[in-house]
């Protein structure tokens, strides 16, 4: 379910990306090159938010293979 979600995402970008260019902004070159500026702000926020996180990654690996370590060692025994 999660992959045909995904994919029907994917495939209506565009179409949404045509459409707020068209009908939100009036198409023609200046819808479009709002349209582009619009787009840049989430853009903009994912990647201050993985620059945030960019800080906590090294523990964050470091915790996750202490639990992979931890579980694989209790179904072991």
């Amino acid at each position: 379910m999660r992959t045909f979600v995904r994919a029907f995402a994917v495939a209506l970008a565009p179409l949404l990306f045509g459409a707020i260019s068209d009908y939100v902004f009036g198409g023609g070159r200046s819808g479009l090159q709002w349209t582009f500026v619009v787009m840049l702000i989430p853009l903009a926020v994912s990647a201050l938010l993985l620059f945030r996180a960019l800080r906590t990654y090294p523990r964050d690996v470091a915790a996750a293979a202490a639990s992979a370590r931890a579980s694989s060692s209790v179904s072991s025994e």
